[in-house]
């Protein structure tokens, strides 16, 4: 699917308008940022209210190398 015009103005921003489009689901869209990093854009429409991503973040953080699978390190994280 082709990322819409928001999407392509934040990669441009990021240096990466080429990144490919590894996925989407309900929430968001995941592009490649090389081999290591993605970038998650969320779709505002879809958005999980603030305090409940939040408590889903600190989860996964906490749960880092504790558990069978890997998980994301959050590098930053903006709000518009």
């Amino acid at each position: 699917m082709l990322s819409d015009s928001k999407d392509l103005t934040i990669l441009a921003a990021l240096g990466a308008s080429n990144a490919p489009l590894l996925g989407e689901g309900g929430e968001a869209r995941v592009y490649a940022l090389g081999d290591h990093r993605v970038l998650r854009l969320l779709r505002l429409a879809r958005r999980l209210p603030s305090s409940t991503r939040a408590e889903l973040l600190a989860e996964i953080s906490a749960g880092r190398g504790k558990i069978g699978f890997a998980t994301p390190e959050v590098e930053q994280n903006h709000r518009n």
